[in-house]
């Protein structure tokens, strides 16, 4: 849902300057660091606490899991998203604290308007105050990479009468597999001389978070600092191959693998990406051991090997995804890597290869700075626009799941939708949220409470339904099995008659008895 940005108060004021590139036809404005916060809780410890795990409250952006702390937040650009009604809205944390130079950070976009980074303490953290009274949209992103410092997200509370709402999600969705340049290490020199720490790290200023802005979609991002497909980042004093949790087996994990420990498996439940984007083999090539022996560069052979037994681990999980393998010109097995792909892709139609023209990187330990992460993320662009009808072709489907527990999901183009009040069936007619399917199908949706009567407009397309009434779309009446009905004091309406009427294919899957 669109809505005016609001203005923050000064105590969060927004402190972005952008920075005009012109590196190709796709440039966007790749924007300053955002001055740091630190806001300790305002709220009446009184105010009511909603929980992060359950989902009628707040959307989970990315993976995670949930633990004996709370649920995770570890992979760049995880956290929440949700709506609410008033004026300040707070987070409570648990986290792993440090120094100030050390503790998380996050970054809060209120309304879809600039981010602000904040530091993170354990307990309750304000994330935005003073903002004129009325319904925000709240943004909740991991700045900071999860390998040094973790969070663990329990609560959220607002100073609003009414408890807090997920957003919808995005028609669009990428998936991102990466190492530090996906994670944004090093990307903010400025703030700190040289040294690797969460204050010098901005995930919403590196390549993933601004491919997934300029489609306005979903973004996971799976990416840890120095591994690779196959070989970690390792130097001459390294006494072998460093193989410990690469990025497979990250592939595979709700929450990040940094040492020994052990972590859910990933469930994939939430439907396929439409787009997965590969950028790893700059760790590997720094990391090569041929015959027990250290050499940059010097064992392609395993790296091709591996990288083709990656894609089959991500081709399993997402069949009917596009795969895209981008490299670097340089230092990082690309010519090998695109041999194999030319090859694969005879097989694989949705496999795509991008060797990056150019590839700068002038911050921290040789990483890219915000605008060469924009030229990164430009080249991206113009590979993902050249794919055919990659967001789904023309006709966007529904697909509504029936559980053995006779519980229903509701899939949009392969992305779950989440609803703060679940799907009912009723006749054999499946009921959903009014709001949320409205938003989900891209429509501007009113409501006149006196006639109880919803109108949804998208493009050419006007719909207007009734409780317990009518259905007219562009000025013809339908007939419906199932009225709009009250239910839970939410609106349901028939998720089959509005979602044919915006063009939508609608296929139900009904649980079958083996």
């Amino acid at each position: 849902m669109k809505r005016l940005n609001k203005v923050l108060a000064s105590s969060l004021a927004l402190m972005l300057v952008t920075i005009m590139l012109s590196v190709s036809p796709f440039a966007q404005e790749a924007a300053a660091p955002a001055q740091e916060v630190a806001i300790h809780h305002i709220l009446d410890d009184a105010a009511t606490p909603y929980s992060v795990l359950d989902s009628q409250y707040v959307r989970h952006l990315g993976r995670g899991e949930v633990t004996e702390k709370g649920y995770s937040m570890n992979w760049s650009m995880s956290g929440i998203e949700f709506e609410f009604t008033g004026t300040t809205a707070e987070v409570e944390v648990v986290t792993n604290d440090k120094s100030d130079q050390w503790r998380v950070r996050f970054n809060v976009s209120v309304d879809g308007g600039e981010p602000t980074k904040m530091m993170l303490y354990t307990g309750w953290n304000t994330i935005c105050k003073d903002l004129e009274y009325g319904m925000h949209t709240v943004k909740f992103a991991r700045a900071s990479e999860g390998i040094d410092t973790q969070l663990y997200m329990t609560n959220v509370r607002t100073d609003g009468e009414n408890p807090p709402v997920p957003t919808q999600i995005r028609p669009k969705r990428i998936e991102f597999l990466g190492d530090s340049y996906a994670c944004g290490y090093g990307n903010l020199p400025e703030e700190i001389d040289n040294v690797k720490c969460p204050q010098n790290t901005d995930a919403w200023l590196a390549y993933p978070a601004m491919v997934a802005r300029n489609y306005d979609a979903d973004v996971d991002i799976v990416a840890v600092s120095g591994k690779g497909v196959c070989m970690n980042y390792a130097t001459k004093k390294d006494p072998g191959i460093n193989d410990k949790n690469v990025m497979p087996q990250q592939f595979l994990s709700s929450d990040m693998i940094r040492g020994s420990e052990e972590h859910q498996p990933w469930a994939f439940d939430n439907g396929q990406p439409q787009v997965m984007v590969i950028f790893l083999g700059t760790n590997d090539y720094n990391g090569s051991f041929k015959d027990g022996v250290w050499g940059a560069g010097s064992n392609p052979e395993y790296f091709v090997e591996k990288y083709q037994e990656m894609l089959g681990i991500i081709r399993e999980k997402y069949p009917d995804t596009h795969i895209l393998c981008v490299s670097k010109p340089f230092q990082c097995y690309h010519e090998e890597l695109s041999v194999l792909i030319e090859e694969m892709a005879k097989q694989d139609d949705k496999l795509h290869r991008l060797v990056l023209e150019e590839f700068h990187a002038s911050g921290i330990h040789g990483h890219p700075v915000p605008e060469q992460h924009q030229q990164t993320a430009n080249y991206i662009i113009e590979a993902i626009n050249a794919i055919p009808d990659v967001w789904g072709g023309e006709e966007p489907v529904v697909r509504v799941v029936e559980s053995e527990d006779k519980s229903v999901s509701v899939f949009f183009n392969e992305l779950k939708v989440d609803f703060d009040v679940k799907p009912v069936v009723v006749d054999d007619r499946t009921l959903v949220p009014m709001r949320a399917i409205f938003e989900v199908l891209g429509a501007q949706v009113d409501w006149n409470d006196k006639s109880q009567t919803a109108t949804a407009v998208k493009d050419e397309t006007k719909v207007a339904i009734t409780i317990g009434g009518g259905f007219i779309v562009n000025e013809r009446e339908v007939d419906l099995d199932v009225p709009a009905q009250l239910i839970s004091d939410r609106t349901l309406v028939p998720l089959r008659a509005i979602s044919e009427s915006f063009g939508c294919q609608v296929v139900w899957e009904g649980y079958e008895v083996p």
